[in-house]
């Protein structure tokens, strides 16, 4: 039977609702298991902004788009995402395992398999437009349905917030299922995923904006530097310039990560809706208007939820 205190009809502003009293009523708790793998991928990403400023400054220059240098950074550049990847997967296995109760290593395993069947499936769509663009009316035609394409994954895309959060909360749903049952159903439910992703997207880019405007001013002034240098200035930037800008990058990511949990759970909710209203019938029902508390009670526990509410703030063990 499905858990009723996640699988009941919710609005867009319920889901919210719930993503934000789970988030803080559960902040330590979620700390404590999430810490950890965040400042690793804070660290890398650090590293990654760091050489991502020295294209900039190697392109500012005016070097080739081909020269050795370049080539060399942007090499580097790359290798260093690559590593991202591997604390960045160890974050989400043990998010979601926050979620459904298993362990880091199988949601691991399944973030794997269906980012690269998405990507595949991407690259498709866009070899298809791309394909179609050239035999209609060559190179310019092409880039005009390269941005269809993207138009189109993205309106496809809405889809797998329910398919893809599905996978990871049914351990029988195989990898097909993205793109089969579980995502016929979400498209049923379209208009309903696409406001709650719409709206939580806009939040995140607000966020995002007053995240970063600290890094934002560090690289204005080292681009203003590198500007002055060509022209024959000396360097205006004290010599901890470098390691203050990997500083800020790294807690900007280290703070930016933990809101994204909160995008996470606004997911979840939105599945436990949508999950609802396919299953009417068969799970307790509760609608919830914009003025309701939305929130459940459910708190994590050590590997998953309790479905005891809890009536106080004391220190979750």
């Amino acid at each position: 039977m499905l858990e009723p205190e996640l699988y009941k009809i919710r609005s867009v502003s319920a889901c919210m609702g719930c993503a934000y009293h789970l988030f803080t009523d559960n902040f330590k708790k979620i700390f404590r298991r999430m810490w950890l793998p965040i400042l690793v991928t804070s660290l890398c990403m650090g590293v990654a902004m760091l050489m991502a400023q020295n294209m900039e400054r190697i392109q500012l220059a005016g070097s080739g788009m081909y020269s050795p240098e370049l080539m060399m950074a942007m090499g580097e550049y790359s290798l260093v995402q690559l590593i991202c990847l591997i604390p960045a997967l160890w974050t989400g296995g043990r998010l979601l395992g926050l979620l459904n109760d298993r362990t880091t290593g199988w949601n691991v395993r399944r973030l794997i398999k269906s980012y690269v069947l998405v990507i595949v499936a991407m690259i498709v769509v866009e070899l298809v437009f791309f394909l179609i663009g050239m035999a209609v009316g060559g190179a310019l035609t092409a880039t005009a349905f390269l941005s269809l394409g993207f138009l189109v994954i993205f309106v496809a895309s809405v889809p797998l917030i329910y398919s893809w959060m599905k996978y990871f909360m049914d351990p029988d749903m195989r990898l097909g299922m993205l793109f089969g049952k579980a995502y016929k159903a979400g498209w049923r439910h379209w208009g309903f995923l696409f406001g709650l992703f719409f709206l939580v997207a806009l939040i995140m880019v607000v966020i995002c904006v007053i995240l970063f405007l600290p890094a934002m001013g560090l690289e204005t002034a080292a681009q203003a530097n590198a500007a002055g240098m060509l022209g024959g200035d000396a360097s205006g930037l004290p010599a901890a310039f470098g390691v203050l800008t990997y500083v800020v990058f790294a807690c900007t990511y280290f703070i930016l990560y933990f809101v994204e949990i909160w995008m996470t759970f606004n997911m979840y909710y939105g599945y436990g809706s949508v999950e609802a209203r396919e299953h009417g019938d068969d799970v307790e029902r509760e609608v919830l208007d914009d003025g309701a508390a939305p929130f459940d009670g459910r708190r994590i526990e050590e590997g998953g939820y309790s479905s005891e509410p809890k009536n106080d703030f004391e220190e979750i063990r």
